[in-house]
């Protein structure tokens, strides 16, 4: 059985929660939810779709911590003027490369990392299941790894002291 938002956010009220907005339709559901459960500090909501993302912030407003949609990545990877204009959303969940006309472009970078931290948002980086490529981006300073292998991420985050 597939549990619902509802009965994780009651079960685990202390835990955090990355949800991803798959369809348009899910959005009033999902603010339903965290509001109900008084959950807007133990989330992070973000979507592929701008259109999503810009409607779950309308209904939400600033409640709720979001990441960047692709623009937003886009705006704060590659335009200096994202220092003065930054995009909406707290966290910058992204690949470590992406492919821009046929080319591949690496997105983390120490520079983007710094900028990210510079504004105080987060940056999180998918889907990283090799245990030298997350010790690397440790190293480098991201602050959440999602990983479709959360033993070796469990085994890597204990080797460093970063699991509790």
């Amino acid at each position: 059985m597939i549990p619902t938002l509802d009965e994780l956010l009651e079960t685990f009220g202390e835990q955090r929660f990355n949800i991803d907005i798959k369809a348009p339709g899910a959005i009033e559901p999902l603010a339903r939810s965290i509001v109900a459960h008084a959950a807007q500090d133990r989330v992070c909501v973000g979507s592929f779709g701008v259109d999503r993302i810009r409607a779950f912030r309308r209904l939400m407003g600033s409640a709720v911590p979001t990441s960047l949609s692709q623009i937003g990545v886009a705006w704060t990877r590659f335009l200096p003027l994202a220092r003065v204009l930054p995009a909406p959303g707290m966290a910058l969940q992204i690949p470590v490369h992406t492919e821009i006309r046929g080319r591949r472009i690496r997105l983390v970078t120490p520079e983007l990392i710094a900028r990210a931290h510079a504004a105080g948002r987060h940056v999180h980086v998918w889907t990283i299941d090799d245990p030298a490529e997350m010790h690397a981006l440790v190293d480098l300073g991201v602050d959440g790894l999602i990983s479709d292998r959360i033993d070796v991420l469990r085994e890597v985050c204990e080797e460093r002291g970063l699991w509790s």
